[in-house]
């Protein structure tokens, strides 16, 4: 089944996409395994979830389908399956956005991730538990920072696998980061936090705008079939088949605008997958 919610529904209506219901929360509980529960347009805000079963949620489109945290610690904690769609997450601070609390398969697909501060242990963006498989589909992260004192160990990355062995395969998807040592606002992609952690990337762009920052950390590995990334504004990265070394020659990303001008080197350098 599909139900759907919208900022203007009202519980009391049927979930249908004529009569969306208001809240995740209720959509959630009033929903089984294996349901999806669409998010229509407009601004929700985003409060603390646990997806106890499978569910799929969707949205509209990232840029019209908003979940704000209102600057606070909120958290959806995954299903041990689950997929998320077409959602800008922003606005967060010192908790997760997205945590797996046990062994989860999650997929993420046209996700925004913006606006997001934490300055305390493992507390990334996306927090992976020991045993999860994550799939990490064409998102884009922006103004997104930890400023935790431990760099090197992962524990400031913004996708992080902890405790045992995790698998995340990050494809077609963009960060954007402005590193500051003055603060220090320590800006990793992603790393492990204790154990080793594998990464298998591809297609990606990791533009740090700011001072150059470290790339690769403690515990985690690089997969040999990683390839055709590119990484600017980074010390200490693995260069794989295909990899670009330049400025990736965004258009406008002081206002959002992370499209590629026509001479990026980035163009037509990826790879079927």
């Amino acid at each position: 089944m599909i139900y759907y919610i919208s900022p203007t529904g009202d519980n009391a209506d049927d979930g249908s996409e004529a009569n969306p219901w208001e809240t995740m929360a209720y959509a959630y509980n009033n929903s089984t395994t294996g349901d999806t529960i669409h998010c229509l347009a407009g601004t929700y805000t985003m409060v603390n979830q646990t997806f106890g079963t499978e569910r799929t949620v969707t949205g509209a489109d990232a840029k019209t389908t908003i979940f704000n945290g209102g600057g606070g610690a909120v958290t959806w904690r995954t299903s041990p399956v689950m997929t998320i769609s077409n959602i800008h997450f922003t606005n967060h601070a010192q908790a997760s956005v997205i945590y797996s609390v046990s062994a989860s398969i999650v997929s993420l697909s046209n996700c925004i991730f913006s606006d997001f501060i934490s300055s305390g242990f493992q507390k990334p963006v996306i927090r992976m538990a020991s045993g999860s498989t994550y799939t990490i589909i064409s998102c884009l992260f922006y103004d997104c920072i930890t400023t935790y004192a431990n760099p090197i160990f992962g524990h400031s990355a913004l996708i992080q696998g902890l405790s045992s062995t995790v698998t995340c395969t990050i494809t077609n998807t963009t960060f954007y980061i402005v590193y500051n040592p003055a603060t220090p606002n320590y800006a990793i992609p992603f790393g492990g936090a204790s154990v080793a952690t594998t990464f298998i990337v591809k297609n990606n762009i990791f533009m740090n705008a700011g001072s150059t920052s470290i790339f690769l950390t403690n515990y985690n590995t690089i997969s040999d079939d990683s390839s055709n990334n590119c990484l600017y504004g980074y010390s200490n990265y693995p260069t794989r088949d295909g990899t670009v070394a330049e400025d990736p020659k965004m258009i406008d990303p002081a206002n959002a605008n992370f499209n590629l001008a026509s001479d990026s080197p980035c163009i037509d350098t990826g790879i079927l997958i």
